[in-house]
């Protein structure tokens, strides 16, 4: 499995010891005197990759499009800042809680720079043109692809400044995952949410007006909202139409338009995520979870979790 991280590596011109943490997961620790800190790379697929950043390091600069040749960036900064340069002294600032996209190309320009002795905690995710390719029967998707990797929008309009709370969470849940504390398909289906809705903020709150692509429906993310918050409400989904619309069938059509999944697997999925938590979290019987999320039966619910996530609720109750 070709892996598009190894450049990146070696480009971090530090003593460093490498240690195998889980399957395809490796953290790398810099030994120095006046530095600290360690990075992960973790390979979720082929063509999909997480690093994962916590360094405070002297004067550190990197071409990173060069390092990741045809691939997609999307770097989340938690802590610290960054200097993201171009040719011809065109420099922006990369600052908490804010994300940049990029494309790599043997002849990007672009370097990232960390001022000496500045703390950088950061999710980086890699995405290969082949993996991107499944996201290809999205027509906006596929255009706001088209706009990143041809360059045909600013250097400064690839920063978005304002997450969603939910991308956020997302963000922090990947940043903090390791595999020996729980499931890699979660942190897998869970980047593949970042990459959809990533593309589909930066369509929307970046791109604009200034574009012809068709924006989500504002009232079906308000629809998603209302299902996060009220996911074991008895009856839900018979309620969302009087809430929103007085037609239940077109309500089950705009949504999964603009989603790409129908309302009851997204009431499925967030009960299901929402179970896998309290499954971690807390000392409920695996039953008592169940009724809890509205589900009668414990055996339909242990095979929709097991579906879901590839292990049975008890594998989540041993690792506590």
């Amino acid at each position: 499995m070709k892996s598009y991280c190894q450049k990146f590596v070696s480009s971090i011109k530090r003593k460093m010891v490498k240690e195998e943490i889980g399957i395809n997961e490796n953290k790398y620790h810099i030994l120095s005197s006046n530095e600290s800190g360690y990075f992960i790379h973790q390979t979720l697929a082929e063509g999909l990759e997480l690093l994962k950043l916590n360094m405070k390091v002297s004067n550190l600069e990197i071409n990173m499009n060069e390092r990741f040749e045809e691939c997609f960036l999307f770097r989340f900064l938690i802590e610290g800042t960054f200097k993201i340069k171009y040719s011809k002294d065109e420099e922006y600032i990369l600052e908490k809680d804010q994300l940049f996209l990029s494309y790599g190309k043997r002849t990007a320009t672009e370097k990232l720079l960390v001022d000496e002795n500045e703390r950088v905690k950061e999710l980086i995710i890699v995405v290969s043109d082949k993996y991107l390719s499944n996201f290809a029967d999205n027509k906006n998707i596929k255009k706001c692809i088209t706009f990143l990797k041809d360059d045909l929008i600013s250097n400064d309009k690839k920063i978005i400044k304002n997450l969603p709370h939910r991308l956020y969470e997302i963000n922090n849940l990947i940043l903090n995952y390791t595999v020996n504390k729980g499931n890699k398909l979660l942190v897998f289906a869970k980047t593949n949410e970042v990459i959809y809705m990533l593309l589909e903020v930066f369509l929307r709150n970046v791109l604009g007006s200034e574009s012809s692509f068709e924006t989500l429906d504002d009232e079906i993310e308000s629809v998603k909202g209302f299902i996060d918050l009220n996911y074991n409400t008895p009856n839900l989904l018979e309620q969302l139409h009087k809430n929103f619309y007085t037609n239940r069938g077109e309500l089950s059509k705009r949504f999964k338009k603009n989603t790409g999944i129908g309302m009851y697997e997204y009431l499925k999925k967030i009960k299901l995520e929402k179970a896998y938590e309290m499954l971690k979290s807390e000392d409920k019987k695996i039953s008592e979870i169940a009724n809890e999320l509205g589900y009668d039966s414990y055996g339909y619910f242990s095979k929709i979790f097991n579906e879901y996530f590839g292990l049975n609720p008890k594998d989540i109750k041993k690792r506590k």
